[in-house]
């Protein structure tokens, strides 16, 4: 899952929402549910590449830290 600060800062940026919509091939409707769900496809390598260049941040900056589930 996407960190909420970092989903924050995807929507105030009108290039990084335009960029995701081009690299996932999706609406602005679409993206914006994604952010609304913090959906799984923020998370494709495609995704994590566009906010890495856009907002500048390492994959762990952006990522919530995994927890084992048993």
């Amino acid at each position: 899952m996407i960190k909420q600060s970092v989903i924050a800062k995807i929507r105030q940026s009108k290039t990084c929402k335009a960029r995701l919509q081009i690299a996932l091939d999706k609406s602005a409707p679409t993206i914006q549910r994604y952010l609304d769900d913090n959906d799984i496809m923020l998370t494709t390598s495609n995704a994590l590449s566009v906010i890495k260049a856009e907002l500048g941040l390492k994959e762990s900056q952006i990522l919530e830290p995994q927890t084992a589930q048993a």
